[in-house]
């Protein structure tokens, strides 16, 4: 259990010594004038002590303490404190105005329910600051807003049509994948077995089962590939992005299309990635976001059609009636290939999109 120290607190508001006189008088059930007379003060300083507008000072802790029977010690403590107290109080109140001025710069670039639904964002403003800059890999608000400066010229260089929301709101996803990624540890990567990975997947893909999402991730954990999934955020139609972290390749899916053919390729989209790409450049990342022109995606592209489908497997196929339920299934039998992998690829082919996928969800989100 967390111990927290009293000594660390600070209190909404300082306590003045003329507080704790002001009930201890009414308790015995002393007027303010008899104490005055006793004191031998004059009424007007009674009066702002107990207001907090004059400080107790040593002549008159000592007076309190022969009249009162309390120490003038703890009087003194008290004018201590209330000073120190209010010092800290003011510091804080300064702390928490810097903050909420970051926190306003922050919220201006940020999907905030997107973090809030992600368990980030708590009910603590410097928290919340010092986790995003966590997330970010940054030290200060200059830090945070050149990555987003970073993205923009990127995309721009990229001629990328994509809003200023959308973009934003990726580069949180990718952010966030990245820092939960850090928190993952797997052996060591060998890129050399690159095909057993590949038929490893294709084979749990194959049977759909309800553990597919935590079979994949131990699968490949095994061969020292990261694997998470996060949802993507509102307005940004992300579906996966691999990368290097600490020493491993990773790949992190939205598990946006929940269907298998649509998983299963863009899974091995970035899987291509880290063994066409990665391996050579670990400082790059491959982002699944629409945008198909540029090269390496093509390259991508191409091998995990291959992977999923080998060329000759799919010209024996790819003129068979993709309508006919049974005949998918026995030849997604004989090929240990989902059925739906099949028709996605005919589909995708023929840009014919109105086929029912025998079986085409991924069974974790089967209703």
């Amino acid at each position: 259990m967390k111990i927290i120290s009293i000594k660390n607190l600070i209190p909404k508001q300082a306590t003045h010594p003329g507080e704790h006189l002001k009930d201890e008088i009414e308790a015995r059930g002393i007027k303010q004038n008899d104490l005055a007379v006793d004191l031998d003060l004059p009424k007007s300083t009674i009066s702002e002590i107990i207001r907090g507008k004059k400080p107790v000072n040593p002549d008159i802790a000592l007076r309190l303490e022969k009249v009162l029977g309390i120490s003038a010690k703890f009087w003194m403590n008290a004018q201590s404190n209330y000073e120190i107290d209010q010092r800290r109080v003011k510091e804080k109140h300064i702390e928490y105005e810097k903050n909420n001025e970051i926190w306003k710069v922050i919220k201006s670039y940020i999907d905030l329910s997107f973090f809030k639904k992600t368990g980030v964002i708590v009910d603590d403003l410097k928290q919340n600051i010092e986790q995003i800059f966590k997330i970010f890999d940054v030290q200060s608000l200059d830090g945070f807003v050149g990555v987003f400066a970073s993205a923009e010229a990127e995309y721009r260089y990229r001629k990328s049509k994509k809003s200023n929301v959308e973009r934003n709101n990726l580069v949180c996803w990718v952010n966030l994948a990245k820092y939960r990624a850090k928190e993952l540890y797997v052996p060591e990567f060998n890129h050399l077995e690159k095909d057993s990975v590949f038929n490893d997947v294709k084979n749990i893909l194959y049977r759909n089962e309800k553990t597919i999402l935590e079979d994949i991730k131990n699968v490949l954990n095994t061969y020292g590939i990261k694997f998470l999934f996060i949802e993507n955020p509102k307005k940004c139609a992300v579906e996966g992005v691999s990368f290097w972290s600490e020493g491993n390749p990773a790949v992190c899916l939205s598990l946006r299309n929940k269907d298998v053919d649509s998983f299963a390729f863009t899974l091995f989209h970035e899987l291509s990635h880290i063994y066409l790409h990665l391996i050579n450049n670990n400082e790059k990342e491959y982002i699944n976001w629409a945008e198909k022109d540029l090269k390496e995606e093509q390259e991508a592209d191409s091998l995990a059609s291959e992977k999923l489908i080998p060329k000759e497997i799919w010209k024996k196929l790819r003129n068979m009636d993709f309508y006919d339920e049974i005949l998918v299934k026995d030849e997604a039998e004989r090929y240990k290939i989902h059925p739906a992998i099949l028709q996605g690829r005919f589909s995708n082919d023929t840009q014919n999109y109105k086929i029912r996928k025998i079986d085409g969800r991924l069974s974790p989100f089967q209703k």
